[in-house]
């Protein structure tokens, strides 16, 4: 048997391994001796909310989507009927594909509800371990938001010096054309570096202005336009801890949902639907929480009783109305969260299924605010989606959802957008010249783009998710166990 030197050996188990780190994590096939690597980044004792990392992963998909087709479609924004749109995507609740800005609000009522999750829970065992939980969560949450895009933002201001990224102008001849909001090329190396501090400094990391203020200016480089959730993140993350604080100090249960509920109504008067969102997470987290203790104290569910689900709740059999609350309602309730999540960004009045409510309230911020919190609400009372949300490709999904909201708009930049519209180009004049018609060959350069850019885009992702937002967790548990 014909052996190998040892420095061949030696180098070709480096290269393997070189491989293996590029080698995706939903493209690696577990061996009898080889342990998968776990999809989820977060411990095992969060099991009872991965339905929030699974619905978490589905909405930054859907950003993804919606930013995918904007630079192509302007009918992303509207509704379906004449003047409008026809297509299948655009009518009620189908439309929520395209709901990209609704995902973000659903963003926001689940980062509110997992921020509460661990001070609630050991404010009501007594243990009075929530001050600390509550002070290791405001030291840890800069780090948590801000490392990862401040890592993604120098590697795109790096790909720009490199010429990987479009022009404005190029971005802006697409065929929706949409004003572009890119990075503009500097002269220098070192005035691009000044550059990319400055929008760290004065847009990502900054919880001091407003969205509507930071993220408007046309002729401003942007290293990130989608960015502006993070620091609106971090704000509301701020206000809501404190919140907390503020509330745990009430005894009155009574009294911490009146001023919960008050700050909330305060936050949409002044329009600040950010933060209603944030803090509608917290009181929904504070009410399944309270509510499960009440079902442990009672033995209703005994060892099951762990999770912050109250849908595990069963009413008595003679009982036809709690159980129709229980089993069917949630469902119905979904249907019109739906439904208030596809509410048109524009021109909803117009657009079928719409029109009574836009007579009613026509503000898109009303409409899938509700919508989001609703949906949310109505999830974690469904088992059979809560299951389906917990399932290992919905997980991973969610695992990388961070770095997926993180890389896509680069991604889309320097590949996605020009790819799509190269296709789009082919197929179209492959089409004409086939005799067949220029719509079916945009529609199959579609498809195909759609394809090669979702899966790259999960390859970039995960290998962002294992070489960046990993790293960082592991950083946090650091952190965590010496404040």
């Amino acid at each position: 048997m014909q052996q190998h030197p040892p420095s061949t050996t030696k180098g070709q188990t480096k290269w393997h391994q070189f491989i293996g780190c590029l080698k995706p994590t939903f493209a690696r096939i577990q061996t009898p001796d080889e342990e998968p690597e776990p999809l989820e980044s977060r411990p095992s004792n969060r099991s009872d909310t991965a339905y929030l990392d699974g619905l978490r992963g589905i909405a930054a998909f859907i950003v993804f989507i919606l930013h995918l087709w904007m630079p192509f479609d302007r009918t992303t924004v509207l509704g379906y009927g004449p003047g409008l749109s026809y297509g299948i995507f655009n009518l009620p609740i189908l439309r929520v594909v395209r709901s990209g800005k609704a995902m973000v609000r659903i963003f926001f009522v689940i980062s509110g509800y997992v921020l509460t999750l661990s001070p609630a829970r050991h404010y009501l065992d007594g243990s009075g371990e929530h001050h600390s939980k509550l002070g290791k969560a405001l030291i840890k949450r800069p780090f948590r938001l801000f490392l990862p895009p401040i890592a993604t933002t120098l590697l795109a201001m790096l790909l720009v010096r490199l010429g990987a990224f479009q022009t404005a102008e190029e971005m802006e001849a697409l065929p929706a054309h949409l004003p572009a909001q890119t990075i503009i090329l500097r002269k220098t190396f070192f005035d691009q570096l000044v550059d990319w501090a400055g929008f760290v400094a004065h847009k990502l990391t900054n919880p001091w202005g407003w969205v509507e203020d930071l993220f408007v200016d046309p002729d401003a480089s942007y290293y990130g336009a989608h960015l502006w959730t993070i620091q609106t993140e971090f704000r509301c993350s701020i206000i809501t801890l404190t919140t907390l604080q503020s509330l745990f100090v009430l005894r009155s249960i009574s009294m911490r949902y009146f001023l919960s509920c008050s700050l909330i109504l305060f936050c949409v008067v002044w329009l600040r639907w950010d933060v209603a969102l944030f803090l509608a997470g917290m009181t929904l987290c504070l009410l399944d929480v309270e509510r499960n203790a009440r079902t442990i104290d009672r033995n209703y569910l005994g060892d099951t009783a762990r999770t912050t689900d109250s849908a595990h709740l069963r009413p008595s059999r003679g009982k036809s109305r709690s159980r129709f609350w229980f089993e069917f309602a949630p469902w119905g309730f979904l249907m019109l969260g739906l439904w208030a999540v596809s509410y048109p960004d524009e021109k909803a009045g117009r657009a079928l299924g719409f029109g009574l409510a836009s007579k009613l309230c026509d503000s898109v911020d009303f409409w899938q605010s509700v919508g989001a919190l609703t949906v949310v609400w109505s999830v974690g009372r469904l088992r059979p989606l809560k299951r389906m949300l917990g399932t290992k490709w919905l997980q991973y999904l969610g695992a990388l959802s961070y770095s997926l909201y993180l890389v896509h708009y680069p991604f889309l930049e320097t590949v996605g957008w020009r790819l799509t519209q190269l296709l789009r180009e082919y197929f179209s004049s492959a089409a004409v010249q086939a005799g067949v018609s220029r719509s079916l060959g945009i529609l199959a350069g579609n498809v195909i783009a759609f394809i090669f850019s979702t899966l790259t885009l999960l390859w970039v992702s995960d290998y962002t998710w294992r070489a960046l937002d990993k790293p960082c967790l592991r950083m946090l548990r650091w952190l965590d166990s010496v404040l």
